[in-house]
C-alpha cells in the first residue's frame, strides 16, 4: 500500500499557490521543493518549462541539479532532453553504468548523482516541460516511479492552470491596450477634423501620413496630438502637431 497523504498535501499546496495568484517562477520553485519532499529517493529536483520546443523557464532546488540540468541542455542530450522529445519518462538507476548518453552520465556521476528520473509534464496532449529528479544515495525504484508519476500529474495541472491564467491576463491587457489605442486615435482624428475642416477619412489619412513619415506608431502620433493640441495655442504650436 502506498501512502498517498504526501501527494494529497502537495496537491493542496500547489492549489493554494494558484489561488493566491503566485507568479509562475515561484510555482516552479514550489514544484521542485515539493518533489524533494514527497518522492522518497529524490534529493534534488529541476523543473523545466517549455513552449514550442524551447525552454522558457527553468528552476532547480540545488547547485548539483542546476549543474547537471544545465550540462544536458548545453550538449543537447540526456534523459531530460529525451523525455521532452519523446514524452516518455526516463529512469537511470545507476548513472555509472548507464551507456545511453555517455557524456551526460559521466558528468552527472562526477557531480555525485547516482540515479535520475525525468518525467515529461503533459496534459491533454499538450507538453509543458519536464520534471527532473536526482538522487545521490539511493537508486530510484518502483515506489519512486509511482509517487513521482502521481506528483508529476499534479505539478502539470498546476503549471497548465498557471499558464492559462497568464495567457488570459495577457489577452485582457492586449484588449485594454487596443481599446485605449482606439480611443486615443479617435480623439486625434476628431482634433484634426475640427482643426482642418476635413472628413473623418481625410483626418485619419493625415495621421497615417505623419506616422509613415516619422516611422512612428499611429497610436504614438495620436497620443502626441491629443497632448500637444490646444485650441487656444498659437499657430506655431499647432503646426508642430501636424
Amino acid at each position: 500500500m502506498h501512502d498517498y497523504e504526501p501527494i494529497i498535501q502537495a496537491s493542496a499546496e500547489l492549489n493554494e499557490l494558484l489561488l493566491n495568484q503566485t507568479p509562475l517562477e515561484q510555482i516552479l520553485n514550489g514544484i521542485g521543493g515539493l518533489a524533494v519532499a514527497v518522492i522518497p529517493s529524490c534529493e534534488e529536483a529541476g523543473v523545466t518549462l517549455e513552449e514550442d520546443g524551447k525552454v522558457v523557464a527553468r528552476t532547480t532546488t540545488g547547485g548539483r541539479a542546476e549543474r547537471v540540468d544545465s550540462y544536458q541542455y548545453d550538449i543537447d542530450e540526456g534523459p531530460c532532453i529525451h523525455a521532452s522529445k519523446t514524452g516518455v519518462p526516463v529512469l537511470i538507476e545507476d548513472m555509472a553504468a548507464d551507456d545511453r548518453w555517455p557524456r551526460f552520465a559521466f558528468f552527472a556521476h562526477e557531480q555525485g548523482v547516482q540515479s535520475s528520473y525525468s518525467i515529461p509534464m503533459t496534459a491533454r496532449g499538450e507538453h509543458f516541460g519536464v520534471l527532473n529528479l536526482y538522487s545521490t544515495a539511493n537508486p530510484f525504484g518502483a515506489t519512486d516511479e509511482t509517487v513521482g508519476s502521481m506528483f508529476a500529474r499534479e505539478a502539470t495541472n498546476a503549471v497548465r492552470h498557471a499558464a492559462a491564467f497568464i495567457k488570459t491576463h495577457e489577452l485582457i491587457d492586449n484588449l485594454q491596450a487596443a481599446l485605449e489605442s482606439r480611443s486615443i486615435i479617435g480623439a486625434a482624428v476628431g482634433i484634426v477634423m475640427s482643426r482642418d475642416g476635413v472628413s473623418m477619412a481625410e483626418a485619419f489619412e493625415k495621421l497615417a501620413g505623419i506616422s509613415q513619415r516619422e516611422n512612428a506608431k499611429l497610436r504614438d502620433v495620436a497620443s502626441r496630438m491629443t497632448k500637444v493640441y490646444d485650441p487656444g495655442a498659437d499657430s506655431d504650436q499647432q503646426g508642430a502637431a501636424r
